[in-house]
């Protein structure tokens, strides 16, 4: 939940970004219900795009 640092200024809306792990499906505007489990970090704004996806995956692993 947040503006997405990384892509857009912090005048951009807020917007929720999911990654549904081993899922292999076209989502977009679809109606999904999200329950949250947890925390896994605060928002950050990264040098990269590159960087950004390294993160994730360690996002990922750090919450198996």
């Amino acid at each position: 939940v947040g503006i997405r640092p990384t892509f857009h200024s912090q005048n951009a809306p807020k917007v929720v970004e999911v990654h549904i792990l081993d899922l292999n499906a076209k989502l977009y505007d679809e109606f999904l219900e999200l329950e949250f489990l947890s925390f896994v970090r605060d928002e950050m704004k990264f040098s990269s795009v590159e960087e950004l996806k390294a993160q994730i995956q360690k996002d990922i692993f750090a919450n198996e």
